[in-house]
């Protein structure tokens, strides 16, 4: 079943259509079918670990941390350890003191550079696909 919390099929697609390719194409070179490929970026199947580095090379991206963050969710999910908070708007309404915002600057600065550019890509995809519902729903 697809989960939202997994980060690695928005960035599969993502990096994809950045190359220009097709999901045909990728399939081709991990030598699978399109609709298995497909299944990686719809998040009903998470990829083997040498599919993963396959797709690190076909793409240009290191996708290990997304990976490994997909898993991890994915084994909570079957533990059903996620259920603190089903409705993701509840983040919404806790309001944000400046505070909050000068411990979340300094963690930030501990946070190794490639882990930042891949959290930096995480946030952008989330903006874009935000903003491309909204827009559906005016």
């Amino acid at each position: 079943m697809p989960n939202e919390n997994y980060p690695l099929p928005k960035l599969l697609r993502y990096f994809r259509e950045k190359k220009q390719m097709t999901q045909a194409e990728v399939a081709e070179q991990l030598s699978i079918s399109r609709s298995g490929y497909a299944n990686y970026e719809s998040g009903r199947i998470l990829p083997g670990i040498e599919h993963i580095a396959k797709l690190s090379k076909i793409l240009d991206h290191d996708f290990l941390f997304a990976y490994s963050m997909s898993l991890k969710n994915a084994e909570q999910d079957n533990y059903n350890l996620i259920e603190a908070v089903s409705d993701p708007s509840a983040y919404q309404a806790v309001p944000v003191r400046k505070e909050t915002i000068t411990d979340l600057i300094n963690q930030l600065k501990e946070v190794p550079t490639w882990e930042l550019e891949l959290l930096k890509t995480y946030v952008q995809l989330y903006c874009n696909e935000k903003n491309e519902k909204e827009k559906k729903n005016i």
